[in-house]
């Protein structure tokens, strides 16, 4: 029996079919095909990134505490935030500005990238347990960053021109600091 049984949900691939407009696809598989034999080859253990997700410390259990972010909010029990507080803080307000974002990603983009965005920020979100990593998913969603700069570019009035050149400075300000802080190997996502 085996993979019989699967057969009728397995793809049946025609090579026949395929053509150069497919090769793409087919060379995104080099990347991680790459990296499983550079790990094969220098630690005899091609899945060892896999191995290593499961380490004491870094393992990431799906409880009730993981999805509420208790150790999230434990951070800010003490009375003087330190600074990865500030960093998870600043990831907190990026996930919820990209959430925020869902209905103008809706309305401008369509369903498919505001479904793209929802998986792209909810799921590395689920899995933290103080939104540690969320940063840096949410800069692959690239319809918040268009659709915020759309609502941004329908603001009128002179608080409308003011927002338009202040957000921009302040964010390419929070860059400029934020690598500094990474540059002197700071924890940052």
């Amino acid at each position: 029996d085996g993979i019989r049984g699967f057969a009728p949900l397995l793809p049946r691939i025609r090579l026949s079919r395929l053509s150069v407009r497919d090769a793409p696809v087919l060379l995104s598989l080099a990347g991680i095909g790459g990296y499983m034999a550079y790990l094969a080859a220098r630690f005899s253990e091609p899945l060892a990134f896999m191995k290593v997700e499961s380490a004491p410390g870094w393992n990431r259990d799906l409880t009730f505490s993981t999805l509420v972010k208790a150790d999230f909010f434990r951070l800010w029990a003490h009375p003087a935030p330190r600074w990865d507080t500030i960093g998870l803080t600043i990831q907190f307000l990026l996930v919820v500005a990209s959430l925020a974002l869902l209905p103008a990603i809706a309305r401008r983009f369509g369903w498919g990238y505001t479904a793209f965005v929802v998986i792209s920020v909810v799921l590395p979100v689920i899995s933290s347990r103080e939104f540690l990593a969320t940063g840096r998913y949410t800069l692959v969603a690239f319809p918040v960053m268009a659709a915020g700069a759309d609502v941004l570019a329908r603001r009128r009035g002179a608080a409308g021109r003011v927002l338009r050149w202040l957000l921009p400075a302040a964010l390419a300000g929070g860059l400029v600091w934020m690598a500094s802080f990474w540059a002197r190997w700071y924890l940052l996502t």
